[in-house]
């Protein structure tokens, strides 16, 4: 998002069946200089989101003013929030890739 508008650290886009967005760590985001008034936000349902439930996100240090902890734009009737964001320790501690995925990071 250091270059582009209209989106989020977790960005969503068209119905996704049994889809959850939960357990996130989501920190230290400011709107682009390109943004302009587009909105920005750390969970971004967009588009006819749907059937997704969003909970147990941790959200700190967001732009205050630009950018938004939830956006919704159009999503659909079946979506689900809850405990969103929350403040949990735990949650920032278990953040990032999964040890299964770790070979995916760039040096």
């Amino acid at each position: 998002m250091t270059m582009l508008c209209d989106g989020a650290a977790i960005y969503t886009l068209s119905p996704q069946p049994d889809s959850e967005i939960a357990y996130n760590y989501i920190h230290d985001m400011t709107a682009s200089p390109w943004a302009l008034h587009y909105p920005m936000a750390a969970v971004y349902l967009d588009q006819g989101s749907d059937f997704i439930t969003v909970h147990h996100n941790v959200c700190e240090r967001l732009q205050e003013g630009r950018v938004k902890t939830l956006n919704l734009n159009h999503v659909g009737k079946h979506n689900v929030f809850h405990d969103h964001p929350i403040e949990d320790d735990s949650v920032k501690q278990q953040a990032g890739l999964e040890p299964e995925y770790e070979d995916i990071r760039r040096p």
